[in-house]
């Protein structure tokens, strides 16, 4: 059932990628924003620019999925017996020559994916974005999926290329700038560029309802989740902030103009299973 619930809201979010109707203000102001670092940016290829925005969003949804944070402390609420914690800690054995041993070897550990974040205390939800904005990022990934099969084939009829416009212009509507944004606000918030404190502070509050006591040597760290976020952003952004490069018309000897021949290295195909693999393999390596 829970299979059917997430391919549900994986749906509406690309329903609501795809809907017609009216633009929220946010959404407009963010196509404008769009549509001037276009006219002053980069140009690319349409493909191309799928190919970023399918590979930053498999990013993103793996960043999501996986820890952002490894928590670490030596001292939890009389509570909470031995063993896995109602808080979601467990005992882990530190080596003699980890760098916290010093705090002793036996300490509490959790690690917290983008979607512990979410749905955790409201401390936590501060520094996270939502799960609805993880669907749509699922769906913005199966679009532009979607948009790089429709550019490799040879020719396009009527219904191919209204699919194809419809598609496209969904991965470059204000409600994408829009998700971009929300996970640039997330990554700011949970870097805290100044240092770890802020984030250490969210989790000792979530855990112990304010600062840990001092015999806990509190610690956060930051993992993979954070390390990749900022990678699909980027990869995201520049696919969605940039302009479309024309395709260079050749003339013929005869004055009539000749396409020129297209170089597809990797097919649509097999970029869906080159994330499905990661995403297989990341998932299994930190949740398995």
């Amino acid at each position: 059932m829970a299979v059917f619930s997430v391919v549900g809201d994986v749906i509406d979010a690309a329903v609501k990628l795809l809907r017609p109707g009216h633009e929220t203000p946010h959404e407009k102001k963010a196509e404008q924003v769009r549509d001037y670092l276009a006219k002053h940016w980069l140009r690319i290829r349409p493909r191309t620019r799928a190919i970023l925005i399918f590979a930053g969003a498999v990013l993103i949804v793996v960043a999501w999925l996986t820890p952002w944070y490894d928590s670490l402390t030596w001292s939890m609420p009389g509570s909470q017996s031995p063993g896995t914690s109602s808080a979601g800690y467990e005992v882990t054995s530190l080596s003699p020559g980890d760098p916290y041993a010093k705090y002793g070897l036996g300490a509490w550990s959790k690690t917290l994916t983008g979607h512990d974040l979410s749905s955790g205390p409201a401390v936590l939800r501060s520094i996270a974005f939502s799960s609805a904005d993880f669907y749509s990022w699922v769906a913005l990934a199966l679009l532009a999926l979607i948009t790089i099969r429709l550019l490799e084939l040879p020719g396009q009829g009527r219904l191919t290329a209204k699919a194809s416009r419809r598609v496209y212009r969904a991965i470059k509507s204000g409600e994408v700038v829009v998700l971009l944004f929300v996970v640039a606000r997330s990554l700011w918030k949970g870097f805290d560029l100044a240092s770890r404190a802020t984030v250490d502070a969210h989790a000792q509050q979530a855990l112990f309802g304010g600062p840990a006591p001092a015999a806990a040597h509190y610690v956060t760290n930051y993992s993979f989740g954070l390390t990749i976020l900022p990678i699909g952003l980027i990869l995201a952004a520049i696919g969605v902030l940039s302009a479309d490069k024309q395709e260079k018309v050749m003339i013929g000897p005869d004055g009539a103009p000749v396409s020129a021949a297209r170089k597809i290295r990797v097919k649509a195909w097999a970029l869906a299973l080159i994330a499905i693999i990661f995403v297989a393999i990341t998932y299994g390596l930190f949740d398995g």
